[in-house]
């Protein structure tokens, strides 16, 4: 997802303030890594949200499906691959003057997608993204509530 600076609010005096808009350019079955659905985030980030003027910000919230089509794919699951791949992104963004905003990823208890190593390297991953200094804010899911974090 982007977000963009946007046009002034209605309001009038001191109530009159500058609105952030957003664009979500997220693809159902999108993968950080591989090739999903469509191309996997490293390889269109640039044309999603890089190369979109105006761009302030970007929420960094994936993986979900890199871990989900590795357990039915009975593949080997580490959280290593997918926090270099969120790295490299976050990286991209910053040297564009991007600030980083890191969503954990959400359980997979309950989906056919679970497994207990899936389970494992999603805490890794999160615990990463918790890591002061990884992001500028993060989002964080608790129940059916999100929580954002300036840090």
């Amino acid at each position: 997802m982007r977000i963009t600076a946007g046009p002034t609010c209605s309001g009038s005096g001191s109530r009159r303030r500058a609105c952030r808009c957003w664009s979500s350019t997220g693809i159902l079955g999108n993968r950080t890594l591989k090739e999903g659905t469509g191309a996997s985030l490293l390889n269109r980030f640039d044309s999603d949200v890089l190369d979109v003027p105006a761009v302030g910000y970007v929420i960094v919230l994936e993986g979900i499906n890199d871990l989900g089509v590795a357990v039915r794919e009975a593949g080997t699951l580490s959280s290593a691959p997918l926090v270099e791949g969120l790295r490299q992104v976050i990286a991209r963004a910053r040297t564009r003057g991007l600030e980083a905003i890191g969503g954990t990823i959400m359980p997979l208890k309950g989906s056919k997608s679970y497994r207990e190593d899936a389970e494992k390297a999603r805490q890794e991953v999160n615990a990463w993204i918790r890591t002061p200094g990884v992001v500028e804010e993060r989002v964080i899911r608790r129940s059916n509530l999100w929580l954002v974090e300036r840090l």
